[in-house]
C-alpha cells in the first residue's frame, strides 16, 4: 500500500462520527440502518475500484453478493460496523420480535458460505479485504479492527486473484490448509515465484495473535498472495 494511500485512510471522512444517527433513531432501528448502509458504501467502494456486483435474490442466501474481477466471480460477505471490532458470523439473530429461547444459529464464517469478507467502518468508509479461510483460521465471532490492519484497503487482491484463475479456485474453494503436497507446490509455483512462502520475510501476523502447523502455512501462502498483489 503507497504511503498516500495509507495517509488518506488516517484522515478520512473525520465528520462522519459527527454525523453517526443524528436523527436519533432507537437502538433496534439503527442497527438495521446501518446494516443496510454499510451495504451501499461497500458496493460503491467496489464500483469505484472497477469491479462490478451482483446480489443475492434470496433474503436467506448464506452469502451477500458475487462480486465479479476480469471475469472471475467470488462469493462475497458484508460486514459493516460502526465501533471498534469486526462480527466475523453469520446467521446471528436480530430484532425484538426474535425469540431467545430458540438456539442460536451463529456460527464463524466458512468457505462453503462464502470467499471472501468485505468489512467497513460504516463511521469513515475504511475497508478491510479477508479471505474467509483466513476467519475459519481465526476462529472467533469478533475481531478488534486493530489486530486486521494488515488487511486494510486491500482492494487489489481480487484483481490479483482473477488474473491467476485455476489456482485461485482452488486456494478459495478447499483453502490452502486442506491443499494436498502436489496442489501447495502448484499454488507456490504460480503465486511465490519461486519464493517458498514459509520462508518469507516478515512472518504474517494477526494483532498478537501466533498460528502454527497448517494454518501458518495457510497464513504465509495469504501474505505471499498480499504481497504481490500491492
Amino acid at each position: 500500500m503507497s504511503s498516500k494511500i495509507a495517509d488518506a485512510n488516517e484522515t478520512s471522512h473525520p465528520g462522519w462520527h459527527c454525523t453517526f444517527n443524528i436523527t436519533e433513531r432507537t437502538k433496534g432501528t439503527v442497527r438495521s440502518i446501518t446494516g443496510y448502509g454499510a451495504e451501499s458504501l461497500i458496493t460503491g467502494r467496489a464500483l469505484v475500484c472497477g469491479y462490478n456486483l451482483f446480489f443475492k435474490a434470496w433474503r436467506d442466501s448464506k452469502y451477500d453478493a458475487v462480486l465479479e474481477a476480469s471475469k472471475v466471480l467470488f462469493r462475497v460477505e458484508f460486514k459493516g460496523t460502526t465501533t471498534k471490532s469486526l462480527t466475523l458470523t453469520s446467521g446471528g439473530r436480530t430484532g425484538k420480535q426474535i425469540s431467545r429461547s430458540v438456539e442460536s444459529r451463529e456460527q464463524v464464517l466458512s468457505t462453503e458460505d462464502s470467499e471472501i469478507l468485505i468489512g467497513i467502518d460504516s463511521t469513515c468508509g475504511i475497508c478491510w479485504i479477508i479471505p474467509t479461510e483466513i476467519i475459519m483460521i481465526l476462529g472467533k465471532k469478533q475481531i478488534s479492527t486493530k489486530q486486521i490492519d494488515f488487511f486494510k484497503e486491500q482492494w487489489r487482491l481480487m484483481h490479483f486473484l482473477a488474473t491467476h484463475p485455476n489456482e485461485c479456485r482452488l486456494l478459495l474453494s478447499k483453502g490452502v490448509s486442506h491443499l494436498t503436497d502436489e496442489e501447495y507446490d502448484s499454488v507456490v509455483q504460480a503465486y511465490g515465484d519461486g519464493r517458498q512462502p514459509e520462508t518469507c520475510n516478515n512472518p504474517f501476523k494477526i494483532g498478537k495473535l501466533t498460528f502454527s502447523g497448517s494454518n501458518k502455512k495457510a497464513l504465509n501462502v495469504w501474505k505471499l498472495i498480499y504481497d504481490l498483489s500491492m
